[in-house]
């Protein structure tokens, strides 16, 4: 599965009151993330992802991604129960004059092509 979200962030959207996407996501494993910046955004506008109350990606805390006609783009395995598991982007715009749209992308493994869906295959037979 494939999930994409583009995200329409208005100007002057400050970090401390961000833009929060709910997302819907089928269970399995995150394998890769996308996080896309159109010319334009000049490092202004920010992204992170979230699980529940903790911030996943980027891995630091308190960063964001940030850039301007720049895709992040690298492989993951991070486990995902389902819809009922509470994912979030959150995205501000640092910029006083234009809105900005970013576009966050998530392939998602089924849970029977993960590890985990192997072993259990393996253990219960399938």
């Amino acid at each position: 599965m494939f999930y994409l979200f583009s995200i329409p962030v208005p100007r002057s959207t400050p970090e401390s009151n961000p833009l929060i996407t709910d997302l819907s996501l089928g269970p399995g494993e995150v394998s890769e993330v996308r996080v896309g910046f159109p010319w334009g955004c000049a490092g202004l506008v920010h992204v992170q992802v979230w699980r529940a109350e903790h911030q996943v990606w980027p891995s630091s805390p308190g960063e964001s991604f940030a850039w301007n006609d720049y895709v992040y783009e690298f492989p993951e395995a991070e486990p995902v129960s389902g819809p009922a598991e509470h994912w979030s982007i959150r995205a501000w715009n640092d910029d006083e004059r234009h809105d900005h749209r970013v576009e966050v992308a998530l392939a998602i493994l089924p849970v029977e092509r993960t590890l985990l869906g192997k072993i259990a295959e393996s253990l219960f037979g399938g």
